[in-house]
């Protein structure tokens, strides 16, 4: 009896606990979730002034639709709302990092935001449009806004897309879209552009007239997603909001919506833009019956009564977004499925290869991912490069995938095919060694490999790419364009929140109620992670030690092979300032293989005197990073006193942290006649100063061969303001002919306007002298501001011949040469026009263009410059840096033009420059040309890979 009422008494304490924990929240939360809604049981939330239908302020009150989704939200949560008004949007995105604000509850994600703020997923989606004076209705796309000043409000997501990708277009920033608006009304701006159903709902409900809206912005980067955004530091707040929005029900949103915008269904119309007909489709179709494959993961599978995979989470995205429900039907396996789908029993299979042979009376929506076929094996056998090279062995393939089997026999008919009901089965033969592999899709074969056989199995190679769409039956061709559309305006954040989720990682979170079972869950966790790092220990040690038995192994060849080469090897250990010297190496002065460690004290011993300072010197240039290698001709003496004279070459390896660890290099024996060697020293030297004159010459050639050019553009920059004194000049010598009296006040404004031509005239003068002052001290300088001085100096020809020249790109500050980089700008934008010329000269085309983006990376600087000039041939573009080659008369180029901007990025920046032909599209119109990149590296330390 006693034992009963215990009993009864854990299960009552139990069932109470429970009941606690539904009561507190509809939704399960983790214990630092709830812990933190008892600290913040009232969440300050932002409230706009005017932005109806969304989010407004009337009389003191928050309204619209995100305000009543996130009260639901705080509904299901348990916890209350308190909005803050009365600021502007930029003010809203400043607070949300501060105790004053906790969540923005409409706001756009894009990548200069997703710096600060955290988002949840989508909740709602817009599309903008555009809005005009009745008078400028013509105004329909953003190309026609080219030059015209458009009223958007400051921070919104409309702005950086604008400013990114149609900076012509003139902004004028106002506080609301209401501001906007009445701008518009009174013909103050050209047209502003905003959100469709919040555009209408404040011209309809201030009575806003001359207004009339011209088209949507067909651009997917101007769509968009409206979410929840808090702090980047909250993110425990960010995964409380998600969980209280996966809450949110299909009922309860349509309510939302058909509320505040009139919408009867869950079709977004203003994306999608579905027909009438596909409307009314979706309306009749109701549910939509999909078949499902049972153990198919992460594709599909239908486990637990639910379907579940990477292919169910989309389709319930679609689902969602056109308001129909899907009917799963479980067909076990591949060959039951196939039946389904040749008897028709199916509106939907989730995945069908986009070009299937398979004789199924099915389509394929568009692709909306891939995967290969690869070929799984134990996780000890060696890479194969090439899967016909494996003869005489078992492999499986899973039964049903007919499309597999009669690949692997037609391309792999050395391979022995086993055929397995699942892939569990499949792994666990090819795991005891029952068979050389399993043969099926990529990421199925990583899933379950990660499950069950991570220490056992792994992909040894891909060597097939599948495309995979959704399976439609084909008399559905209305839901197979309707699919296609759904899938188009499906967001990458979208995809990539789905691709992340089954993947990347799977992560099962379970509801517990007590803390006894999280204690116990804890526990478990927690001894079968020691196991598994045990277990992971004794094997990391074993492959320590073949791996060590390795790295003797190739130790000992590597002496071997240096022990018979004519080269002696040296390898200095920086940290313990120890030197191990080949036998060839000791050899070379004298020494038996056992002798010269108790022979010398240091290397430095080694090395005659009177090299030792300039041998130091190359060592810590190279240790430095101001050269590539290590390389030295000096004297080493020798066991009988006399000196040789060797070459001396080395490299360094360096710890992630850039300190060298490591000097490793070669002693090759030069000869010990010193006459011999001093005159082959004193010739090398001879031929590096030769090369290095010639180099200063080619550089300065290639100055002189802009002379001409610049002179030229001296002569068109101060024709205009010669023009103009000489005007100026008229108008004086008119009034005293005329006998007018010339004074002190009236002379003042010409003395002004001939003071401004001069000034401009003696500025063009300094930055020409800019240009051909040959200093070599290094400075930081502004590259964009130095593009820009180079195109002063040259587009008064560019433009003379219609030639625009677009400058793209952000203020990036450079430590370096500014003129030898300004040098390279002009050699490569007069090619560009030259070529350009050419080309309006044999009327192929009428106008150019020439465009430089500049953008850093976090390592790299890079500079592209672009035309429409028809591109270099391809038979002479290996060529276009050599020295003195040119397409040119000769009376028109020198051919050391882009030599020397080879020279000058390689060799005195330590960058790259590349050039190829490019196809592009520009304001509509399709462009022909060569595209010059220039990279230069960040940090004058760091080195590019030029091989």
């Amino acid at each position: 009896m006693r034992n009963n009422v215990f009993y009864i008494f854990l299960y009552l304490l139990v069932f109470n606990t429970v009941l606690v924990a539904h009561s507190t929240s509809v939704i399960t939360l983790t214990a630092q979730e709830q812990s933190y809604l008892k600290s913040h049981s009232v969440l300050k939330a932002h409230n706009e002034q005017n932005w109806p239908p969304f989010n407004f302020n009337e009389n003191g009150i928050a309204k619209g639709f995100s305000i009543d989704y996130m009260n639901l939200l705080a509904k299901k949560l348990n916890i209350k709302v308190k909005y803050i008004s009365g600021y502007s949007w930029s003010e809203y995105m400043k607070m949300v990092h501060t105790p004053d604000l906790d969540v923005i509850i409409n706001i756009s994600k894009n990548k200069q935001r997703a710096k600060l703020i955290s988002f949840t997923e989508q909740f709602y989606t817009t599309q903008n449009a555009i809005y005009t004076n009745k008078k400028n209705h013509n105004f329909r796309t953003l190309e026609d806004l080219k030059f015209k000043t458009v009223a958007i409000s400051k921070g919104f997501f409309i702005q950086r897309f604008l400013e990114r990708d149609h900076q012509d277009i003139k902004l004028v920033f106002v506080k609301n879209q209401l501001e906007a608006l009445k701008l518009l009304s009174l013909g103050k701006v050209d047209a502003t552009i905003g959100k469709k159903v919040v555009m209408d709902y404040i011209i309809s409900h201030n009575n806003i007239s001359n207004i009339v809206v011209t088209n949507y912005i067909e651009d997917k980067k101007s769509i968009s997603n409206i979410r929840l955004g808090v702090s980047k530091d909250d993110k425990i707040l960010r995964d409380i909001l998600q969980k209280g929005q996966d809450a949110v029900s299909y009922k309860e949103f349509r309510e939302l919506k058909e509320k505040w915008f009139g919408v009867k269904t869950d079709i977004k119309d203003s994306v999608l833009n579905l027909t009438d007909k596909q409307k009314e489709y979706l309306k009749t179709k109701n549910e939509l019956t999909v078949c499902v494959k049972k153990g198919w993961l992460p594709y599909e599978s239908f486990e637990n009564g639910k379907f579940i995979g990477l292919s169910a989470d989309f389709l319930n995205l679609y689902a969602k977004k056109l308001n129909i429900s899907l009917k799963i039907i479980n067909t076990e396996n591949q060959t039951k499925s196939l039946e389904y789908l040749k008897a028709r029993r199916c509106d939907i299979k989730p995945l069908i290869e986009i070009e299937t042979k398979a004789i199924i009376p099915y389509k394929s929506t568009e692709t909306y991912f891939s995967d290969t076929i690869s070929l799984t094996t134990k996780i000890e056998q060696p890479y194969i490069s090439n899967i016909r090279n494996i003869k005489n062995q078992t492999v499986i393939v899973l039964k049903g995938f007919n499309n597999l089997t009669t690949l692997i026999k037609t391309e792999y008919p050395n391979l022995k095919l086993k055929v397995v009901d699942d892939i569990n089965t499949a792994l666990a033969l090819v795991a005891k060694g029952d068979a050389f592999g399993y043969i099926g899709t990529s990421l199925s074969s990583s899933y379950y490999i990660q499950k069950q056989f991570s220490n056992r199995l792994k992909i040894l190679n891909s060597f097939k790419k599948f495309e995979f769409g959704i399976g439609v039956e084909n008399s559905e061709p209305m839901l197979l364009e309707i699919l296609n559309k759904t899938m188009k305006q499906t967001t990458q954040t979208e995809k990539t929140d789905i691709y992340n989720r089954w993947i990347v990682t799977t992560v099962e979170n379970k509801p517990d109620y007590t803390l006894v079972w999280q204690v116990v869950v804890t526990s478990v966790l927690i001894l079968i992670t020691m196991i598994y790092f045990l277990i992971k220990e004794k094997k990391l040690k074993k492959r320590l030690e073949l791996k060590n038995k390795d790295i003797e192994k190739y130790k000992n060849r590597l002496e071997l092979a240096f022990s018979g080469s004519n080269d002696g090897l040296w390898d200095w250990d920086l940290i313990n300032n120890t030197i191990y010297f080949s036998p060839r190496f000791k050899s070379m002065i004298g020494y038996r293989d056992d002798e010269i460690e108790n022979s010398i004290d240091t290397w430095e011993s080694l090395v005659h005197p009177d090299d030792l300072e300039q041998a130091n010197r190359d060592i810590q240039s190279h240790l430095d990073g101001e050269t590539e290698m290590y390389e030295n001709t000096h004297r080493l003496k020798h066991k009988d006193g006399s000196w040789i004279w060797i070459l001396d070459r080395g490299k360094a390896q360096f710890d992630k942290d850039g300190k060298a660890t490591r000097f490793i290099g070669t002693h090759t024996d030069f000869t010990r006649e010193k006459e011999l060697t001093d005159n082959l020293a004193h010739l090398v030297s001879q031929n590096i100063k030769e090369l290095r004159e010639k180099d200063n010459t080619l550089l300065q050639q290639s100055k002189l061969a802009a002379v001409g050019e610049m002179v030229g553009n001296i002569a068109h920059q101060w024709r205009q303001p010669l023009n103009i004194i000489g005007a100026i000049n008229m108008k004086v010598e008119t009034m005293l002919d005329f006998g007018e009296s010339i004074t002190a006040k009236n002379y003042l404004a010409v003395s002004d306007d001939i003071n401004k031509q001069l000034q401009f005239m003696s500025k063009t003068i300094d930055d020409f002298r800019d240009f051909f002052n040959d200093s070599k001290e290094k400075s930081d300088f502004d590259i964009f501001e130095t593009i820009n001085e180079v195109y002063s100096l040259i587009n008064i020809q560019y433009t003379n011949k219609n030639i625009h020249l677009e400058i793209k790109g952000d203020n990036i500050v450079y430590y370096g040469l500014k003129n030898e980089l300004k040098q390279v700008l002009i050699n490569i934008l007069n090619n560009a026009k030259d070529a350009i010329v050419s080309q309006q000269d044999k009327n192929i085309i009428k106008d150019g263009y020439i465009q430089i983006i500049l953008k850093r990376t976090e390592k790299y600087i890079i500079i592209e410059i672009k035309d429409n000039g028809g591109g270099i041939p391809e038979n002479i573009m290996d060529k276009i840096f050599e020295p003195y080659f040119t397409t040119k008369f000769k009376s028109k180029g020198t051919g050391i033009g882009l030599y020397m901007s080879y020279q000058i990025i390689h060799e005195h920046m330590d960058g790259l420059i590349d050039i190829k032909n490019v196809k592009y599209k520009h304001n509509g119109k399709q462009f022909a040309g060569a595209l010059f990149t220039i990279t230069l590296p960040i940090d004058i330390n760091l080195k590019i890979d030029k091989e």
